[in-house]
C-alpha cells in the first residue's frame, strides 16, 4: 500500500513542479513506467525472500535483503522521476519509452519463471 501511496505522491509532486507535460503519450509513459518500477520492486520482494529465485541484477547481488530491495528501488523511483524532470520537454517521451521497456521485459520476464508480488 505504501508503494501505491508512493507512486501516487511522486506523480502529484512532479504535476507541482511543472515535471508534467501537455503530451499525454509522456504522461501515461511516465505512469507506466513508475508503476512497472513499483511491480519490479514488489517481485523482487519475492525473489530476496523465496531461495527458489535469483536476482540478476548486479547491483543487488544474487541474494539480496529485503533493505537491500527497498533502498534499491526506492533511489530508483527518485532516480527516475528527477532525471526525467530535467530533461528537456523533447527528450522525456523517450527517456520514460526506453524506461517502460526496458521493465516491461523484467517484469514479464519474473512474471513467466513464476515471481509473485510481495508487499
Amino acid at each position: 500500500m505504501s508503494l501505491i501511496l508512493f507512486s501516487i505522491t511522486s506523480t502529484v509532486f512532479a504535476q507541482r513542479l511543472d515535471w508534467w507535460t501537455k503530451d499525454t503519450a509522456t504522461n501515461n509513459l511516465l505512469l507506466a513506467s513508475n508503476t512497472l518500477i513499483l511491480i519490479d520492486w514488489a517481485q523482487t520482494r519475492d525473489i530476496a525472500d523465496n531461495d527458489a529465485f535469483y536476482e540478476l541484477n548486479s547491483h543487488l547481488g544474487k541474494y539480496p535483503s529485503s533493505g537491500d530491495v527497498n533502498r534499491y528501488f526506492f533511489s530508483s523511483l527518485v532516480l527516475h522521476n528527477t532525471i526525467g524532470a530535467m530533461l528537456p520537454r523533447r527528450l522525456k517521451k523517450y527517456f520514460y519509452g526506453s524506461q517502460f521497456a526496458y521493465r516491461l521485459s523484467v517484469v514479464g520476464n519474473n512474471a513467466e519463471i513464476g515471481v509473485e508480488l510481495k508487499f
